[in-house]
């Protein structure tokens, strides 16, 4: 017989979850997307990042690969991303 959870459980568990740090990889049952853990590790794991964090890094990368010479983006791309170029914002994915 499966023993479905009380109200202050459910309470308990919202409760937990206001808690957890704010991470783009926190799913919502409060493990982690990126490393497939059912447990977020909270504010000690090396791996958290905000939306703000995910953002800054994002345009980082992108203005780095976009200043390399072309012959050097040409390499990237085709060893990395099969031959496209997304960092220079074209939209043919």
């Amino acid at each position: 017989m499966d023993k479905k959870p009380s109200n202050s459980a459910n309470k308990q568990e919202g409760l937990h979850m206001l808690d957890l740090p704010n991470c783009v990889s926190l799913s919502e049952n409060g493990g982690c997307t990126l490393l497939n853990m059912k447990t977020c590790q909270g504010l000690g794991c090396s791996f958290m990042k905000s939306y703000e964090e995910m953002v800054n890094t994002t345009r980082y990368w992108e203005e780095r690969l976009a200043s390399l010479d072309e012959e050097k983006q040409e390499r990237i791309a085709k060893l990395y991303y099969g031959g496209k170029m997304p960092w220079l914002g074209n939209s043919e994915d």
